[in-house]
């Protein structure tokens, strides 16, 4: 279970990593960065 839950944490983290990039470059290049919801997607 422990090896579970250091996975689970890494993948977390890296996703988080990937968002904290992503929004930064957004704000770089002069794009808004907004949160939507999964239902304003459609």
């Amino acid at each position: 279970m422990k090896t579970t839950t250091a996975i689970t944490t890494v993948k977390r983290d890296v996703k988080l990593q990937e968002w904290m990039e992503q929004i930064k470059a957004q704000q770089e290049s002069g794009m808004t960065v907004t949160a939507r919801s999964e239902r304003d997607q459609y």
